[in-house]
């Protein structure tokens, strides 16, 4: 199996609805949500629709908020955000064609503050992602391709191979990347993913958090709905869960992301608080293009 797997977005999304609609999941495209349904604090469903056609509103005990980092569900209910760090570094990509490349390489550059990873994707182009501190920003966004080249130049092979392949598509940007848990559950309601939890990008462990924290929440709702459990306390050790399993990436993840060393506490540590789990940089994971 291997280490990870770097399939295009529109790929692995098309994979995840197809497994879904086999399991009896009702999909419904182009749809949008357009308000959230209150009866008093607590949220029971949704209103929305597709662009040309009618509104509809649909009710339910849970309603779970998937939609990202700016969440609507969660700005909606007003989900506490904690352990919140301002966006450390911005990023630029593109594919590229041709390139004489291992299956992914990773460069770190911490005097000049760049971070430098390439990996094959589809169609045997390779992705360049570039790290850069985000308040250079400006300076980047008045000439992207010079920037990120003169960035490539702190990896001379990378930069000469790169140099001899041919740039498919538009450079893409981010710069938006907070770090920052919310509160993941209330009141009929409950956030995964990026909703719930963000961070950096440096240690691409975005989608691999999210399949990981889906498990735990999808069998929370399911105890709660098939009365197993109380429902609040379901949710509530769901959000302990997550937390715990993932503060360790978390705090590693910023570090490197403002390229200082990993902070103080132990693996050793770790084990006696009983949070640490086997190592995803262990097994393989999605780092989706």
């Amino acid at each position: 199996m291997a280490w990870a797997y770097a399939p295009r977005r529109t790929t692995l999304d098309k994979i995840l609805i197809d497994a879904a609609v086999g399991y009896g999941v009702e999909v419904r495209e182009r749809f949008s949500v357009g308000e959230y349904v209150f009866e008093g604090d607590k949220c029971v469903g949704i209103r929305g629709g597709i662009a040309s056609g009618t509104t509809v509103e649909e009710r339910g005990t849970i309603t779970v908020g998937a939609d990202g980092r700016h969440s609507r569900l969660a700005r909606a209910v007003k989900a506490p955000i904690y352990q919140q760090s301002p966006a450390v570094l911005c990023y630029y990509f593109s594919y590229w064609s041709g390139i004489e490349s291992e299956e992914f390489e990773l460069y770190v550059r911490a005097q000049q503050r760049r971070v430098i990873f390439s990996f094959r994707t589809e169609q045997n182009l390779f992705a360049v992602f570039i790290g850069m501190p985000v308040e250079e920003l400006p300076a980047i966004r008045r000439n992207i391709d010079a920037a990120f080249m003169r960035s490539l130049d702190t990896v001379p092979d990378l930069a000469d191979r790169v140099g001899a392949g041919r740039r498919e598509e538009l450079y893409y940007g981010a710069s938006d990347l907070p770090n920052f848990y919310r509160k993941p559950f209330g009141a009929g309601w409950a956030l995964v993913g990026d909703a719930g939890y963000h961070k950096d990008p440096y240690l691409a462990l975005g989608i691999s958090d999210a399949f990981h924290h889906a498990a735990p929440l999808s069998s929370a709702i399911a105890d709660g709905l098939g009365g197993r459990r109380v429902l609040d306390e379901a949710l509530a050790d769901y959000e302990q869960q997550r937390n715990e399993t993932s503060a360790i990436d978390y705090e590693e993840n910023l570090a490197a992301a403002r390229f200082t060393p990993f902070p103080p506490r132990s693996w050793q540590s770790a084990l006696l608080s009983g949070t640490i789990r086997r190592s995803r940089r262990a097994s393989s994971r999605p780092a989706c293009a």
